[in-house]
């Protein structure tokens, strides 16, 4: 294994970060996006302010500002910040929660897309979303959940297997992190992923599947190489949270066992 980075060397890593491929794929991640602020809808109000914490080159900013929401970005990749202000008007802060202005405020909902498991510290994450929330104010956010079937049946194929990615979570421990950092579980559901059908094929060549990298090849090169597929197996999750009341002073001593390593690779 690499070694683990620090807090600070990971935002410096993010800040560098850049992914033409991510673009690519761009009206993808839109669809992605629109798809499941549908199915929580019921869960952010018109008048609501809210914060996306890792909102990288802002398709979700898109969805939420053709919406009507007040939303504001953060992100600490400077490339990916500038290609979010060429989709969107929304406002986004480059940088982390440590970097928002001091009158920044609190916040109605905080929302965090596939983020959680490229923190070097979850629940100290968690516990700062936690104090920028209103009383009463909602945190929704999708990780990866290593106890789903998927994980367990593609061992180190996994897709999402990546250094990137520093923690998987199971149910109970999501669960777990999520009390200790004064939130409660209202509801959780699988998390829709739409991709194109070339990207999709592209994901079954690295697991392994046979001519599945050569059908992508293939269909890269026609007209309909971009229709899109949705699917969710159900090892990435949505949940909404509900701020529930601060942690005991000294609960987070007590952290609960966050694995760092996909099931293959423990063996």
């Amino acid at each position: 294994m690499k070694p683990r980075l620090s807090a600070s060397e990971l935002v410096r890593e993010y800040a560098d970060a850049v992914d033409p491929v991510y673009l690519e794929n761009i009206q993808a991640r839109v669809d992605t996006f629109r798809y499941n602020l549908n199915e929580i809808r019921g869960y952010i109000e018109p008048t609501d302010r809210v914060l996306e914490i890792g909102s990288y080159c802002g398709a979700f900013l898109k969805v939420a500002r053709d919406e009507g929401f007040d939303v504001t970005g953060l992100e600490p990749s400077r490339w990916a910040v500038e290609a979010s202000h060429k989709l969107s008007d929304a406002p986004v802060i480059c940088g982390t929660t440590d970097d928002l202005p001091r009158d920044f405020g609190k916040v109605d909902v905080v929302v965090a897309w596939d983020v959680l498991e490229h923190f070097a510290d979850p629940l100290a994450e968690l516990s700062k979303i936690h104090r920028l929330l209103d009383d009463g104010g909602r945190f929704l956010f999708s990780t990866l959940m290593i106890d789903n079937w998927f994980p367990k049946a593609t061992g180190k194929r996994w897709p999402w297997l990546m250094d990137m990615h520093l923690f998987y979570f199971t149910e109970e421990t999501i669960r777990q992190v999520l009390a200790q950092a004064g939130f409660e579980i209202v509801d959780s559901r699988k998390y829709c992923h739409i991709v194109t059908l070339e990207y999709l094929l592209s994901k079954l060549g690295t697991l392994g599947i046979p001519v599945a990298g050569e059908l992508s090849t293939l269909v890269a090169e026609q007209s309909w190489a971009k229709t899109e597929i949705p699917f969710r197996f159900g090892d990435i999750k949505l949940f909404v949270c509900k701020k529930a009341a601060s942690p005991p002073a000294g609960k987070l001593n007590g952290r609960p066992k966050i694995e760092s390593r996909a099931p293959d690779e423990r063996r």
